[in-house]
């Protein structure tokens, strides 16, 4: 076994282990069932290289259907359930009834979990690609405040090209210098808005937790959100270091600052990096000093960040 897989399989079981005292699933027989089926997967898919076919494959744990779309099976939710409640909850939980934005959705791992620990009153989980929305309705069945819609975003209202990959959906994004391994990734027309757009169509007037990862986009995104931003509380998005569209941290970050908005930068969530161990994207979580919202019930910071 060489280096990296060691270390990918501590980092795993690293995981499993906060996962065990997590509040979701809600009881620790459902939470070891997860932990198995997590390992079969990665077992027949990851390992074994048995083909994931997409639309089709899915797990039945805690006596519901999770369909995945990749070698990585449900890995990526146990993943984001234990980062939400370790890194971001602390700071959502004094909200009441949140109204959550999910720019991004994928196949809706981000937006169960925050149906689950949030006790939110709506999320709206958008996502452009076809193929990767099919499987975010499948996934969001029977969650009552998750709204799939079937949409991306920009700084504009058009349609745009969007590439990728069936064999990772993950990647999908409007750029196609993201795929710096495919030269010829699939393509597809989707209809984009702007934030600004959305909100004002949907009535929305606060926005209680915004995340963006669009793989490349999110700056473009931040352009047709200038009104919206002044009413969201709360904002998680992904930084993309390859600087797609010329899009910079610093340029991404001034979209943050201005008369009725101002960012605090208040956590830092998952580092990942390229093969050659440069920095490819930083989730960052942010907290708008300046909104003018109901108040909320202050808690306590949480005592370390990281």
């Amino acid at each position: 076994m060489n280096q990296s897989s060691l270390t990918t399989i501590l980092h795993s079981l690293n995981f499993d282990r906060q996962f065990l005292f997590s509040p979701f699933p809600k009881t620790l027989s459902d939470r070891l069932e997860f932990i198995v089926r997590k390992y079969s997967l990665l077992l027949n898919h990851h390992y074994l290289g048995r083909p994931v076919r997409l639309g089709d494959s899915k797990v039945r744990i805690n006596g519901r259907f999770f369909y995945y779309e990749s070698t990585l099976g449900i890995a990526p939710y146990q993943t984001m359930l234990v980062n939400f409640e370790n890194r971001y909850l602390p700071y959502l939980q004094n909200l009441h009834k949140p109204l959550v934005i999910d720019i991004g959705a994928h196949i809706g791992f981000f937006s169960l979990t925050a149906a689950k620990l949030c006790k939110p009153s709506r999320i709206f989980a958008c996502e452009p690609l076809r193929l990767t929305f099919s499987l975010l309705k499948k996934n969001c069945t029977g969650e009552k405040a998750i709204i799939p819609i079937h949409l991306g975003f920009w700084n504009k209202p058009t349609r745009h090209k969007m590439f990728y990959t069936e064999s990772f959906l993950a990647y999908s994004s409007l750029f196609p210098e993201r795929f710096t391994w495919n030269n010829h990734p699939m393509t597809q027309t989707v209809k984009v808005t702007t934030l600004d757009a959305f909100a004002k169509r949907n009535h929305i007037d606060r926005i209680d937790l915004l995340k963006i990862d669009a793989e490349g986009a999110e700056e473009q995104i931040l352009k047709g959100a200038s009104q919206t931003l002044t009413k969201t509380i709360y904002l998680l998005i992904e930084c993309s270091f390859d600087q797609l569209g010329g899009s910079t941290m610093s340029s991404l970050v001034k979209h943050l600052h201005g008369k009725e908005k101002n960012f605090q930068l208040i956590e830092i969530g998952d580092i990942r990096r390229t093969p050659q161990r440069e920095l490819a994207t930083i989730d960052f979580f942010f907290k708008n000093l300046r909104f003018k919202g109901a108040r909320q019930k202050q808690y306590p910071l949480p005592a370390s960040i990281g």
